[in-house]
């Protein structure tokens, strides 16, 4: 709920200041010190982490997502720039297709072949398909000629 809310104050100008790329470079390094205190800090057990920490994460990485899409300077834009990390990317929905049933089917170990199951399916189902819808052209639209109807006498 957090992120949903920055995103449209952010896209409705709410908040100029934070829309300056500057600003949120300088937020960046303790958004994302903060994330990992609040990942690898607290139990998923911890009264501390429903009573504050999750909603202090939603901020962070509200300001990390702000400031990946403002600029390509930020230390997380340079390291989410990877082109493996933008190929998973690309097929992220095959991985998220495959992955619980290659789980059911051979266990844990199925999430880690769904990703050559989808790299496999993005290139010979996902592409031609794509191709192929984008090369057809549109059907050409008729008009019917119009009926002369004689009132009924």
């Amino acid at each position: 709920m957090i992120g949903c809310l920055v995103g449209i104050a952010y896209s409705h100008g709410l908040f100029p200041r934070l829309s300056n790329a500057r600003t949120l470079q300088r937020l960046e390094p303790a958004a994302i010190a903060v994330a990992f205190v609040v990942l690898f800090g607290f139990s998923s057990h911890s009264r501390q982490l429903y009573e504050g920490a999750l909603p202090l994460f939603s901020l962070a990485c509200a300001v990390v997502i702000l400031t990946i899409s403002s600029t390509r300077e930020s230390p997380a834009s340079r390291a989410l720039s990877g082109s493996w990390l933008r190929y998973l990317g690309r097929i992220s929905y095959g991985i998220y297709l495959w992955h619980a049933p290659l789980i059911a089917a051979v266990g844990p170990i199925g999430a880690v072949a769904a990703v050559p199951v989808a790299a496999l399916s993005h290139r010979f189902v996902e592409t031609p398909f794509l191709r192929r819808r984008h090369n057809q052209r549109p059907a050409p639209v008729t008009t019917a000629a119009p009926i002369a109807v004689e009132p009924a006498a």
